[in-house]
């Protein structure tokens, strides 16, 4: 015998299951507001899913420039003085440190996400789409 899960229905946000709406508000503004809302708190996710993403390339980023000064100094023919040594064990630790600080950024990004599938945030706008949309108009019957 199955057991059926019902536990992605606990978290619905409809905006007309609540009659706590004072007398003075029509529903209809309600309504628009709550939608506003919702819009709203959407956009701040994308804004900050992006700033987080331009955060990670930035870090990309500095780990190949710091790359390519390593080569640039092993490459060059001072690397025995103790100077270039000093700078070479430098870039070697903010390497590693970026490396590290990208792959705990990406485990937690995963997570997130693992998360954010597992337990979507249902509402009105997202809980249905149309598969077919068509209009059908009858010709007037001819007498």
């Amino acid at each position: 015998m199955s057991v059926t899960d019902y536990s992605k229905w606990d978290n619905i946000d409809i905006s007309d299951d609540e009659d706590d709406v004072h007398p003075n508000v029509d529903t209809p503004s309600l309504f628009k507001w709550r939608h506003e809302a919702r819009l709203q708190k959407e956009q701040a996710e994308q804004e900050e899913a992006a700033k987080k993403n331009a955060q990670s390339k930035l870090r990309i980023n500095k780990v190949k420039d710091l790359k390519k000064k390593m080569t640039e100094l092993e490459v060059s023919g001072d690397a025995a003085s103790e100077g270039t040594v000093a700078q070479l064990k430098g870039l070697k630790d903010e390497v590693t440190k970026l490396e590290s600080d990208e792959t705990q950024f990406q485990k937690k990004e995963r997570e997130l996400k693992e998360h954010q599938e597992a337990h979507p945030e249902w509402n009105v706008d997202n809980m249905s789409t149309d598969k077919h949309n068509r209009t059908v108009i009858n010709k007037p019957k001819k007498i």
